[in-house]
């Protein structure tokens, strides 16, 4: 909506002074989806590709020092054409592919040219660009998309530096040398110089031309009659462009008298926009925070105290100007009524908070001040301010005696729309308040009341006040210690709170009530909840027909004999609920329902905490089957259970249960005794005790399995706040699905396991705080497993130095030779003790499972502090994952010894492993080793081999080749004649790991290739010279290189793996007289589309095209270049005795 209103506050400027631009030859995009409109992509590539009839002028035949030096860090001085082969051109005459408007008009820039508006008009679209940010963009980047290839490349290198020097000025000669300023970048193939040099004029062509078309505003100092300059070197059939510069426009050039100005924007011009930008902001951040009034106030002050009124504002500057003017720091540049409400309207803009919107039409100036008469075309703004629309004008505030006068004012009827306007905005929009705007101030007339209500039940709370454009913001604070916050959606004069129990009891509410001018707050209303008094218990205690209970004494009485469900919230009052059974064997649990299950007012017979909420202990040799379920997951309370990080938590709760003292044993709001514990959905939320299992305690033999539940801010002040698990003989622990967050105890934060079996599987352990074995402790005899489990973010508070027992992350204890084994995608990281890394500790081999993922974490330590002696095995079967973990102790490092993953000391030595290379046959790597292993092996990979894994590299030759490339390599022989084609791939492999194809690399590659006897040379009188073409990414490059005719190797240097082929090229050697040269014409060669197993020669889709004469200058491609020449030798000597014969009979006739 603001960018919409921007838009339209300088469409409405332009409207007034629309006489003074011309917009119709211009290519329009949509803002939002950058389509042409007036002027498809596929037109202005046909335009593009258009090859200009005339000649184009000589290329510059050297670039001068100053040239070079233009464009910093890439240039190093002169170029030597003499050296690089370059035709001798005079200087003087290098037009250098100039674009003029007068251009012909087959030159596709030269049409786009013709579309362009003046410098001055594309200036003042880059100010609105700067100001507004893109959504008043004209152009897009159609054109650029559709270059491909080398064009793209220089496309892309340009447009980045025009756009840099449209925001900060600086040169427009740009070098296109390589990143180490050496190579030039862009080149251009012909039959010869000169075809090159037009080959690029064409391409430069496109090239420009869509940088026009897509960056006409960051491009407003061009100057399009001098246009730009491709300068050239090379020979042969290249050349090359190491800089094109752009002519600038003398109004935008730096004001010196150097000749180079020619090429360089002044940067105060160019910088002008985006620090009117940063100025503009410092003036919003001065009255941020204040009321909306005085900071409206404040911004119309700014203004005027920074320029004065100026009628002829427009000619001098233009529309984009005057709103530089406003934030330029120079009260000598003014602006018309257009400055004034774009500047303002701006500020709003910046502001975000205040809705100003800029209209157009005429004004009664006696309406104003009675010294003036008339009227005329102006331009004001319209703020709308607690519900209704002031008029303010800026200019007049600055212009008359009373400043305050036509600010924030109501209908004067000096205003009126133009037709524009109206079209623009709504009737309501339009409307003008009846009075001007005057400053109130809230003030409560009737204060919140406390209330009581049921457990269940909601409660209701309302104020009233009196004030223009009144906010209302209600309050809690839930005595948590946060104070009052807001609630979300508690916005109205009255708030009604979602289902009530008995943790909201004590709840306080209020309402902050705010306008634009000032705010008050209410008094404090209490909520007091009541338990429900709803009674009854209906069904027969199972699972499918349980009893359905709704009091404390009906759960206390029903649950021990079966199966419940809570039919509403239950705050459970008296001792502990206690399921100690005689009975065989007895099936018993509670189905949360989407309900509170409450221990905050559980009490002992003599008043103080109980042990335990709910006491689940079988009888010596019974059976006893306890569980709790949620079967209303969904469910909402309202705010009365709130995660640390905001999100009301849904479903069964339970909470409030506390024991503060010390019972000598096990305090738990679920304590299970020689029984077996299922749990599945449900939070346990708020729960707090001294040592034990806050939420869950287990003892004896138990099995206890819990899934889908959650645990949030829970404490323990000795063991787990979570689940603590003493149990004995062979007992499982099992906990998946499970989040434990915001949690703290003492030896541990959330989970104590001496089960024989644990397994934590799918659960997050976050953010919780524990005081010596971090967030999981295990120390069972037989095995524990975690696996797609995430352990991060927990932080142990302990500092006293216990190197052997002290982690954040998970601590791993035993004695009897049992087994942790990491499974699947598994996180252990960013567990701290005093910000550092202390993840997993473990004083028993780790084991890897069979699906653990490579995109594990895991940080590692056995101990905080290693000494020389030790090299500690942590992993048993590391595989190819020791990428995966990462070591904890300061002085350690891991390293990988033969199938396992160890830690030493840093400064042990260890046996490196080997490196070594290996060549197929008829290929040979020829760098040596060391050299192969800096540039090839990663990181890692170096540090495996340090450690002990041996490392190999190697190379893979292939005479099965794509189709597409050997269409490539055709397309790419010229004068050569191909002999062989292969796929060349490079490999590394480092221990076990997977070998890993490398495509390119950093250094070269020396290569030496075996030629097939079929492609040796046997005719002394034919030299025969190889070169190899390689085509990578769709790329044909032709690589030099030298061949040992002892070894019928071709040695030749690349970085880049994928399609060789092996070409040649013969030249004749004169004959010694007498002597006639045999014919050596090679066997022709069958080709096929089908590739073969292993074909001697490569497989063609067909053969290469005739060459034009030009190309070939009278030599086929066939090698059949000796024959030839004999043969036309015959055809000669025999034409002359023909005619010789002719003449003598001629002679006898006569």
């Amino acid at each position: 909506m603001k960018r919409a209103k921007r838009l339209l506050a300088i469409m409405l400027a332009a409207m007034m002074v629309s006489s003074t631009i011309d917009y119709s030859g211009m290519v329009v995009v949509n803002a939002e989806e950058n389509d042409v409109v007036t002027e498809t992509a596929a037109e202005t590539e046909a335009v593009a590709a258009t090859e200009a009839d005339t000649e184009i002028a000589a290329e510059t035949e050297e670039v001068t020092d100053t040239e070079m030096a233009t464009e910093s860090g890439t240039g190093t001085g002169a170029v030597n054409e003499n050296e690089a082969g370059i035709e001798k051109q005079n200087a003087a005459e290098s037009q250098a592919v100039s674009m003029q408007s007068g251009a012909d008009t087959s030159n596709a820039a030269s049409e786009v040219l013709a579309e362009l508006p003046d410098n001055d008009t594309l200036y003042e679209g880059y100010v609105q660009k700067v100001l507004y940010g893109n959504g008043i963009e004209t152009y897009g980047s159609c054109a650029g998309d559709n270059l491909t290839g080398q064009n793209k490349e220089l496309y892309d290198d340009i447009k980045a530096r025009i756009k840099n020097v449209a925001a900060n000025g600086g040169t427009t000669a740009f070098s296109c040398f390589d990143t180490y300023g050496v190579g030039v970048k862009y080149k251009w193939k012909g039959i010869n110089y000169e075809d090159a040099r037009k080959n690029r004029d064409k391409e430069l062509e496109k090239v420009v031309s869509a940088l026009l078309l897509d960056c006409p505003y960051e491009m407003y100092w061009y100057d399009t009659d001098k246009g730009y300059s491709a300068y050239g070197q090379g020979g042969g059939i290249w050349i090359e462009m190491p800089y094109i510069s752009f002519a600038v426009n003398s109004k935008y050039c730096n004001d010196s008298n150097d000749s180079n100005d020619e090429y360089e924007v002044d940067s105060e011009k160019a910088t002008a926009a985006t620090n009117a930008v940063a100025y503009a902001q410092t003036i919003v951040n001065k009255y941020k925070g204040q009321t909306p009034y005085n900071r409206l106030k404040g911004y119309a002050d700014e203004i005027c105290k920074r320029v004065s009124y100026d009628e002829d504002a427009e000619t001098k500057y233009g529309d984009m100007n005057q709103m530089i003017n406003v934030f330029d720091g120079n009260t000598a540049t003014n602006v018309d009524s257009r400055g004034y409400a774009m500047a303002f309207q701006y500020l709003c803009d910046l502001d975000g908070g205040i809705t100003c919107s800029s209209m157009t039409g005429t004004v009664s100036w006696n309406n104003i001040d009675s010294n003036k008469v008339g009227s005329g075309a102006y331009m004001w703004n319209v703020v709308t301010l607690d519900g209704d629309n002031y008029i303010v004008d800026v200019a007049n505030c600055d212009d008359i005696a009373e400043s305050d006068k036509m600010f924030m004012v109501g209908d004067n009827y000096a205003y009126k729309y133009d037709e524009m306007t109206r079209s623009a905005y709504t009737e309501a929009q339009l409307k003008i308040s009846d009075n001007n705007y005057v400053i109130t101030v809230p003030a409560i007339t009737s204060q919140p009341q406390g209330t009581t209500v049921e457990s269940g039940q909601t409660a209701t709370f309302a104020v009233s006040a009196t004030g223009a454009g009144l906010i209302y913001q209600w309050q809690i604070n839930r005595n948590d210690g946060k104070g009052f916050v807001d609630i979300a959606g508690g916005n109205e004069a009255s708030y009604t709170t979602g289902k009530t129990d008995t943790n909201c009891n004590h709840y306080s509410y209020r309402c902050l009530i705010s306008n634009s001018n000032d705010s008050v707050t209410s008094k404090t209303a209490a909520l007091t909840v009541t338990a429900s008094q709803e009674a009854g218990v209906t069904g027969s205690g199972t699972m499918t027909d349980p009893y359905i209970v709704s009091t404390s004494d009906d759960l206390r009485q029903y649950l021990p004999d079966g199966y419940v469900k809570l039919a509403n919230d239950i705050v459970i009052t008296g001792y502990d609920i206690s399921l100690y059974k005689y009975e065989e064997y007895t099936n018993t649990g509670i189905d949360l329902n989407g309900h509170v299950l409450d221990f905050s007012q559980m009490r002992d017979f003599d008043g103080g905490r109980t042990a335990e909420g709910i006491l689940v202990r079988a009888a010596k040799g019974q059976n006893l089957n306890f569980r709790i379920d949620d079967s209303n997951p969904d469910s909402k309370h309202g705010d009365a259970y709130v995660r640390n990080d905001g999100t009301p938590i849904t479903g069964g709760v339970i909470t409030g249960f506390e024991c503060d003292y010390s019972s000598g044993g096990v305090t738990s709001c679920i304590l299970v005794d020689d029984a077996d514990f299922a749990m599945t959905g449900g939070t346990f939320y708020k729960n707090k005790t001294h040592e034990g299992g806050t939420c869950i305690g287990v003892m004896g033999k138990s099995n206890v399995r819990i899934s889908n539940t959650d645990f949030y801010n829970n404490e323990c002040e000795y063991w787990s706040s979570g689940i603590w698990f003493g149990g004995s003989g062979t007992t499982l622990l099992e906990i998946v699905n499970c989040k434990f967050i915001d949690n703290m105890g003492y030896y541990t934060s959330v989970i104590c396991s001496e089960a024989t079996n644990t397994i934590i599987g799918n659960c997050v352990i976050q953010n919780n705080t524990s005081k010596r074995y971090g967030a999981v402790r295990v120390e069972g005899d037989g095995t524990a497993i975690i696996k797609d489990t995430m352990i991060t973010g927990n932080v142990n508070t302990e500092t006293e130095d216990d190197p052997y027992a002290q982690t954040a992350g998970v601590y791993i204890q035993s004695y009897n030779s049992p087994q942790l084994i990491l499974d699947g995608k598994v996180t252990i990281t960013d567990n701290t003790i005093n910000g550092e890394q202390r993840n997993l500790y473990c004083s028993i081999p780790v084991k890897l499972g069979d699906n653990f993922n490579k995109e594990s974490k895991v940080g590692a330590f056995n101990r905080t502090k290693l000494y020389e002696e030790d090299d500690i095995l942590l992993i048993s079967n590391i595989g190819s994952f020791a990428g995966c973990f990462t070591s904890d102790a300061a002085n350690g490092e891991l390293y990988v010894k033969g199938t396992s993953l160890n830690v030493r000391m840093k400064s042990q030595t260890q046996t490196e492993g080997k490196i070594e290379k290996q060549n197929p046959e008829g290929l040979a790597l020829n760098n040596d080793i060391t050299n192969l292993s800096q540039s090839l092996l990663t990181d890692k990979e170096r540090e495996l081999v340090k450690n002990g894994a041996d490392a190999v590299v190697y190379a893979k030759l292939g005479t099965e080749v794509d189709k597409t490339n050997l269409e490539k390599v055709n397309a790419a022989l010229g004068t050569l004649t191909l002999g062989k084609a292969y796929d060349i791939s490079l490999w590394v492999q480092v221990g076990d790991n997977a070998a890993r194809q490398i495509t390119s690399t950093s250094e070269k590659i020396n290569l030496s290739l075996k030629v097939d006897d079929s492609l040796i040379n046997k005719n002394d009188n034919i030299k025969r010279t190889y070169k190899v073409i390689r085509i990578h990414d769709g790329v044909a490059t032709v690589l030099e290189g030298s061949f040992d005719a002892a070894t019928q190797m071709f040695t030749f240097e690349t970085d880049l793996f994928s399609t060789y082929a092996l070409t040649y090229v013969d030249t004749i050697v004169s004959p010694e007289p007498g002597i006639t040269p045999p014919d050596t014409t090679p066997a022709p060669v069958i080709p096929t589309i089908t590739p073969q197993p292993a074909p001697a020669v490569p497989t063609i889709a067909s053969q290469p095209a005739s060459a034009s004469p030009a190309q070939n200058a009278g030599s086929p491609k066939t090698g059949d270049t000796s024959l030839s020449l004999w043969i036309f030798a015959i055809i000669i000597i025999a034409g002359v005795g023909i005619i010789g014969y002719g003449l003598r009979r001629r002679h006898r006739n006569a």
